[in-house]
């Protein structure tokens, strides 16, 4: 099985959901499922406090990047932010031979079908042969 980084983008104010989002992450990591967790977010100061529960969770790597600067209205600013977000989050990853989990911080999944889905991914995600 190839490696698979979780990347995950965003930023969430409360920190119990933080912490649920994470701790399935965690465990994959814990059991070898993930090889790393990137979490992703903007370097300002008001997010301060959102992300400092992730200082407890030596387990997983904190990267904070500048906000770009975007034109237009609410939706292509928000389309700017997520694809700056994502390409941040990108470059964090070790070569390119693996596979990315990504995903956002107000997101919550069970450990179980993370694990399934990752652990299945070249089976039902697999790209067919063109026919010769």
């Amino acid at each position: 099985m190839r490696p698979c980084d979780a990347l995950i983008t965003g930023f969430v104010r409360s920190p119990l959901l933080l912490e649920r989002s994470l701790a399935p992450l965690r465990r994959l990591r814990q059991e070898g499922v993930l090889r790393a967790i990137h979490y992703v977010t903007w370097d300002s100061p008001d997010l301060d406090a959102c992300v400092a529960p992730l200082a407890q969770m030596a387990d997983v790597a904190l990267t904070r990047v500048p906000q770009p600067q975007a034109q237009g209205n609410g939706i292509q600013r928000g389309i700017v932010y997520q694809m700056e977000n994502l390409r941040a989050a990108l470059a964090q990853v070790p070569g390119g031979d693996g596979r990315i989990w990504k995903s956002r911080s107000d997101f919550v999944a069970g450990a179980d079908f993370l694990r399934a889905k990752i652990s299945s991914f070249e089976r039902h995600c697999a790209v067919p042969q063109r026919l010769s």
